[in-house]
């Protein structure tokens, strides 16, 4: 017998052994044994739902379940499929992008951090560094007694409101949002809801930047944009979105979504839960989960996830059938 094949006898029976030995399968023992075991991410079948599993760091077993959600909609958002609830149900840890205290506290730490705004502003008095242009497109899209006020306080609060207006006159209403879904599910089942960023850093993100910076990006958006479409291009864009996110392709939503920065942040708290082992699941806008700097981009270049061959993690991983091996059975 060569080297080579006593070699590979011996190695299978080493898996034989730790598998029995392990109370695994010989394909999981296999992997474990030689080195193939970094965890598994796949697009599940369900609308943006995809799953982490495999053995951390400590050889404790984990699944992670990421359902994307999007903050508007309408009634053809549900029902959700039975499996994403089952999987949601038999979870033994619910995350979302705040935790349930932050998010009762959201409202008032905004409404803080935007009167505290006015005294950052240092009397400053943001349309005297617009141009005519630029006031003129803010008179056209925000009432002038908003503009009266904001205009007293740093740029972000004006690019908020510019951000926040078309989405008042939306035919998409957060009534229908998954996440407050999911926020009220929680509830009901007596659930905690940890959080993927503390509400600090979710403002911090809003209000980034120095004064003269906010302006600088201000100046930008009212420059790029034709006022007199404003409102009706955004509520398209918006509802592309939605279209998008409905279809359940990721690939159809990477190419209608920006870069965030608070991705790789989420990367490692999604890290984090997998080195807690057991089940997780995360539910937080659909965007941050594709994409080249996608969470699931940051995990697969830190090679703490990996993907079937022929997918593609940042748009569409590979697809899985509900009969698919799954710690949450939901036939």
């Amino acid at each position: 017998m060569s080297v080579r094949l006593r070699l590979a006898v011996l190695l299978g029976l080493l898996a034989v052994l730790f598998a029995a030995t392990s109370c695994v399968s010989l394909s999981e023992a296999a992997s474990r044994l030689f080195g193939y075991d970094t965890p598994l991410l796949e697009k599940e079948e369900e609308r943006m739902l995809w799953r982490i599993r495999g053995y951390n760091s400590q050889g404790k077993k984990f699944t992670v379940y990421i359902q994307g959600t999007i903050h508007v909609g309408d009634e053809r958002l549900y029902p959700l499929e039975k499996r994403v609830l089952k999987a949601f149900r038999a979870s033994d840890r619910i995350v979302a992008e705040l935790s349930a205290s932050d998010l009762e506290k959201f409202s008032d730490e905004l409404r803080e951090r935007t009167t505290h705004s006015f005294s950052k502003a240092e009397g400053r008095v943001v349309t005297k560094n617009l141009s005519a242009e630029e006031k003129e497109k803010l008179r056209l899209i925000l009432d002038q007694e908003t503009i009266d006020f904001l205009t007293l306080l740093e740029p972000w609060c004006m690019i908020l409101a510019l951000c926040s207006s078309p989405q008042a006159q939306s035919e998409l209403s957060a009534d229908f949002s998954l996440d407050e879904y999911f926020a009220k599910f929680a509830k009901e089942e007596n659930r905690e809801i940890l959080g993927l960023e503390t509400l600090q850093e979710q403002l911090d993100s809003i209000s980034c930047g120095t004064y003269d910076e906010q302006l600088v990006q201000l100046k930008e958006i009212l420059d790029g944009i034709d006022a007199q479409k404003f409102k009706e291009e955004m509520n398209s864009a918006a509802k592309n979105l939605y279209e998008a996110y409905l279809s359940g392709d990721p690939k159809k939503l990477e190419e209608l979504i920006s870069e965030d920065e608070r991705n790789e942040k989420w990367a490692k708290r999604i890290q984090s839960y997998i080195e807690m082992g057991g089940t997780t699941f995360v539910y937080a806008g659909a965007a941050h989960w594709v994409g080249e700097k996608s969470v699931f981009a940051y995990l697969e270049e830190w090679g703490v996830v990996r993907q079937a061959a022929g997918s593609c993690a940042a748009g569409s991983p590979t697809m899985v059938r509900q009969d698919s091996p799954t710690e949450v059975q939901c036939h």
